[in-house]
């Protein structure tokens, strides 16, 4: 049988326009002709590299602990301390309970290291100050004892109430009963 040149480009085209039809209509189709391409999404999330000292994993375990520190009247003092290694973290909270002038409660909080007889040992404060109350948090400078010095000079006892979260060794026996 012979077909025409027309019936030829007929089916041709009709044929093209087949699987046109059929490409537009699937999933994630391109759209042709005038329709301007929507734009992506952008993504939900933007990945950025960690930097320095931000994250830390730690040998000891984490701990918390509330304990009221007796401060004696007239001038009474008493320190209350823990151990930490370099590097490790403490977040605290301490506040004087009672207390009628608190001008009158000296602080330091402050940290050394270890020293033998006869030898030279390192000492930081970390704040000095007067006042009933401190929040914050400390990353050790280097192994050793961490921890605050209270003065009272009112004519009354005064507690103070010091809450610690973090990594750090308690030392036994500081607060006599």
């Amino acid at each position: 049988m012979r077909v025409s040149r027309r019936s030829r480009r007929g089916r041709m085209t009709g044929g093209l326009l087949c699987a046109l039809l059929m490409v537009s209509s699937a999933p994630g189709a391109v759209a042709l002709g005038n329709q301007a391409a929507q734009p992506s999404p952008p993504p939900a999330w933007k990945e950025v590299p960690l930097q320095p000292g931000i994250y830390r994993q730690h040998q000891a375990t984490h701990q918390a602990e509330s304990v009221d520190v007796p401060v004696p009247p007239n001038g009474g003092e008493i320190e209350y301390m823990v151990n930490m290694k370099q590097g490790d973290t403490m977040v605290y909270s301490w506040r004087a309970i009672e207390i009628a002038d608190a001008a009158k409660l000296t602080s330091e909080f402050h940290g050394h290291t270890d020293r033998a007889p006869g030898t030279t040992g390192t000492l930081v404060f970390y704040r000095k100050a007067t006042g009933a109350s401190e929040n914050g948090s400390l990353v050790a400078p280097f192994d050793g004892t961490h921890g605050w010095y209270f003065k009272n000079d009112t004519a009354r006892p005064v507690v103070v109430r010091v809450s610690l979260s973090g990594f750090y060794t308690l030392i036994p026996n500081q607060i006599r009963k």
